[in-house]
């Protein structure tokens, strides 16, 4: 995450979602220490979401791990990690 400052005089944040695309948020304020303010609760909020448990339960989990090997492994190591 990054803090830049653009010509109007706004601080912008600029982060990668989970898709991998770059993403700006604008902390609607032209004061330093109040965009600082805002960029630590918005990283709070992110951490928040990425500490959300994805599974429910290990036989979820575990589908979920083999459709992830079948495109990621060739089939010799497929075997090996199923």
């Amino acid at each position: 995450m990054t803090l830049c400052k653009h010509g109007n005089g706004i601080y912008y944040i600029w982060w990668v979602d989970e898709s991998g695309r770059r993403r700006k948020t604008s902390t609607q304020s032209r004061r330093k220490a109040e965009a600082l303010k805002f960029l630590q609760q918005f990283k709070t909020g992110q951490q928040a979401r990425k500490l959300r448990l994805r599974f429910t339960t290990l036989s979820q989990c575990a589908e979920e791990f083999q459709v992830y090997s079948r495109t990621v492994h060739s089939p010799l190591h497929r075997t090996l990690f199923l």
